[in-house]
């Protein structure tokens, strides 16, 4: 699966954006679990990390690089702060490997018709993003 901004978000890049400080910091948040959304929409990262207060961080690709805004008063600045460091680790987490891809390949060419089509509108009743996009790639 080849992401639109994967060729930029990594974990050199990530600590090239951030000073040591600040770095440390989202990591910790990152550790702590403060990621409490994160949602891949429309080409950009969406996020809440929570500090003093909830933070909104959207990550998008810019070119050969990305661009990043935070509503914390050190992003409202324009620094890649640690509520963006955080949901930067949080999704570098998530991304599914290769290995893991091609075992869920292998799964669904045995998988019966009707268990994928069950699982699908199980997920589909759960997320609306899930349901849009699958719609978009249903429809003729």
């Amino acid at each position: 699966m080849d992401l639109p901004f994967a060729h930029v978000l990594h974990l050199e890049r990530i600590r090239e954006l951030a000073d040591g400080i600040t770095f440390e910091r989202g990591e910790r948040y990152f550790r702590e679990k403060r990621v409490t959304e994160l949602l891949r929409r429309e080409g950009s990262l969406w996020g809440t990390v929570s500090g003093s207060s909830s933070y909104r961080v959207r990550i998008w690709s810019k070119g050969d690089g990305l661009a990043y805004r935070c509503s914390c008063p050190v992003g409202k600045d324009g620094a890649f702060c640690k509520h963006c460091v955080a949901l930067s680790l949080q999704w570098l987490q998530q991304t599914p490997r290769t290995e893991d891809l091609d075992e869920l390949r292998t799964a669904l060419d045995s998988c019966e018709r009707n268990l994928l089509v069950a699982f699908l509108l199980e997920t589909a009743e759960e997320d609306v993003l899930f349901t849009r996009r699958l719609l978009r790639r249903l429809r003729p």
